[in-house]
């Protein structure tokens, strides 16, 4: 399954991280894998790490002809404009992928997830994209993995088909506006603090694409399919080379690698049995994600006395 599955690996400035990925790619099996390489935005700063992380992308070219195929921008695009620009050009070659960013650290039990995920929801006409991460933390003593219906949509390590992506545009006014007929949005704190979200993305004072493709879902009636628990680590949040999640800290709770590849011997993937919306915790995940600014002083707080 995997074999047939194509991945693409979106980077930009993390050298350091490419030759794990790239290491644990091919020897988990993908013989289709697309490197989409951002360029540097300032020749002082960024010039040197970014042509670093190309150098280690080219000699894996080298070696790996066959099943490497790469994309070197010319030009430097804002964080919108290269995640789409890639998703875009792998789209135009494949019709369905995994898709992850150099800041994600992900064992084969996750990627085992996607690629299975991708096969059996394929002619499901309301899912949207897989995904690796959850808010719902690890639970001990677990010996199948099952999937879990839900609203939410995660960019961290997901996978999703050419015929979701084509209907997609992070530019469409309609993806900056609250459809407030969404049963989600009976909650009117959370239709507020999310069209709050969009009206900053729409005034280019949070630059994504993300926000908007949850809204696409939310307008589309999709949902997405996330595992139990977190199959996957970002090990970007906050660092010095983040460009949206400075401000944010590492998530606490999600699964260790260690805990990781011990699961990839233990636990077997169901990925026929998923579990029913509960829209209570959807709830409580959203409210969570889309915080207050008193939520957020409370945070930082409980940040700081940690």
């Amino acid at each position: 399954m995997i074999n047939n599955t194509p991945v693409l690996l979106i980077t930009y400035r993390r050298s350091k991280n490419i030759s794990k990925q790239l290491d644990k790619l091919i020897s988990t099996g993908f013989n289709d894998i697309y490197i989409y390489s951002n360029c540097w935005r300032d020749l002082q700063k960024d010039k040197s790490a970014v042509e670093n992380t190309r150098e280690i992308i080219l000699s894996y070219y080298e070696d790996y002809k066959k099943k490497i195929n790469i994309n070197f921008s010319k030009c430097h695009f804002t964080v919108d404009k290269s995640i789409t620009f890639a998703i875009n050009w792998f789209f135009s070659n494949v019709n369905y992928g995994i898709i992850l960013e150099d800041d994600i650290q992900i064992e084969p039990l996750g990627l085992r997830f996607l690629s299975l995920g991708l096969e059996y929801y394929k002619n499901y006409t309301n899912i949207a994209s897989i995904t690796a991460h959850t808010e719902h933390l690890y639970e001990n003593n677990i010996d199948t993995l099952l999937p879990r219906f839900s609203y939410m949509f995660h960019s961290w390590g997901w996978a999703t088909w050419k015929k979701i992506w084509e209907k997609f545009d992070h530019l469409d006014a309609k993806n900056y506006i609250v459809d407030n007929n969404h049963k989600i949005f009976e909650n009117k704190s959370l239709s507020r603090r999310f069209q709050r979200i969009l009206d900053l993305c729409n005034k280019k004072e949070i630059v994504t694409w993300d926000y908007q493709f949850q809204n696409f879902c939310f307008r589309n009636n999709f949902l997405n399919i996330m595992p139990q628990f977190p199959l996957i680590l970002n090990t970007g949040l906050g660092d010095e080379l983040s460009e949206n999640c400075k401000e944010l800290m590492p998530i606490t709770g999600s699964i260790s690698q260690v805990e990781l590849l011990e699961l990839f011997s233990n636990v077997k993937i169901e990925i026929s049995k998923p579990i029913d919306l509960d829209l209570k915790k959807e709830y409580s995940i959203f409210l969570k994600k889309y915080p207050t600014f008193k939520d957020k002083i409370i945070r930082k707080i409980k940040n700081i006395f940690a």
